[in-house]
């Protein structure tokens, strides 16, 4: 059975924030009081809200100065209480009526009236602008999560021109030299080719190369035909086992007539390496 207060209905913040000016004052419509009292209970903004409009009345309650009824108004109510009828001067004629004259007290009421409407519309404005402050605050951070997703794709989008360019020039040089590779042992299924070119660079990729095991890098080697094999640097691969990527040839360095790819130790490989190669391929072959 639904309660007639309308504790069992859920209230948005978005709907408590208008009711909290009347919750304060005591003039909340009987229908949302439980609903309103069931997300104070547990809506600390709101709860501050309703704490501060409270101070604001009791303030406002406070503010009027206490005034002393009229001399004729005491003697009508002692007159009435006594049942003895007030006696008009025997020799003065009665006067003509006159309008009642608007009592000090009577203005004090209308002056406190109008403060509490004045509070009223005050503290509902600045609700409004509170929850309009935080709207605004919501759609910046989402703004700002935006830009940043769209700085970092920008970023990303550079970085593949600058490949695309590079593997352009490389490929497109009159002295490269293309070396197929081919997985050795347990990685098979790898494939993989090196583009060198003396005057603009390196240009490597692979794929099908086995996933790292934790701590540990590919590192690719440059080998001159009958010289110690040069380290051309160290990469990882991605989940089906893909990597490419470009690099300057080391300077002085003859052009490789091997290149080989070894497992090492990470994160920056090493000097010279004492593992059998998981890639290997031959220039000219």
């Amino acid at each position: 059975m639904s309660r007639q207060d309308g504790s069992d209905r859920m209230m948005t913040h978005d709907a408590a924030v208008e009711l909290v000016a009347a919750y304060a004052l005591d003039v909340i419509e009987v229908s949302e009081r439980g609903a309103f009292e069931a997300h104070l209970a547990v809506c600390v903004a709101c709860q501050r809200e309703v704490a501060a409009c409270r101070a604001v009345t009791v303030a406002i309650g406070t503010s009027t100065e206490p005034m002393e009824p009229p001399a004729a108004l005491r003697a009508r109510t002692l007159a009435a209480a006594t049942a003895q009828p007030q006696r008009p001067h025997a020799t003065a004629p009665a006067p003509p009526p006159a309008a009642a004259p608007v009592s000090r007290t009577h203005w004090g009421w209308l002056a406190a009236a109008a403060s509490i409407v004045l509070a009223i519309a005050t503290m509902m404005y600045a609700s409004s602008l509170r929850f309009d402050l935080s709207q605004a605050r919501a759609q910046l951070s989402s703004t700002s999560s935006q830009i940043s997703r769209l700085r970092d794709e920008l970023a990303d989008a550079r970085m593949a021109a600058a490949r695309l360019i590079n593997t352009v020039n490389i490929m497109g040089a009159p002295d490269m030299i293309k070396v197929g590779l081919r997985g050795q042992a347990d990685a098979v299924t790898a494939r993989g080719n090196v583009y060198l070119s003396a005057s603009r660079g390196v240009m490597f990729q692979t794929e099908g190369m086995p996933v790292l095991p934790a701590g540990k890098v590919y590192q690719l080697w440059l080998i001159p035909k009958g010289q110690t094999p040069v380290s051309g640097g160290v990469f990882t691969v991605d989940a089906s086992g893909s990597v490419s990527l470009s690099m300057q040839m080391p300077a002085g360095m003859p052009m490789p007539a091997v290149v080989a790819v070894t497992m090492e130790d990470g994160p920056t490989g090493v000097v010279q390496s004492q593992n059998q190669p998981v890639m290997v391929g031959t220039a000219g072959q």
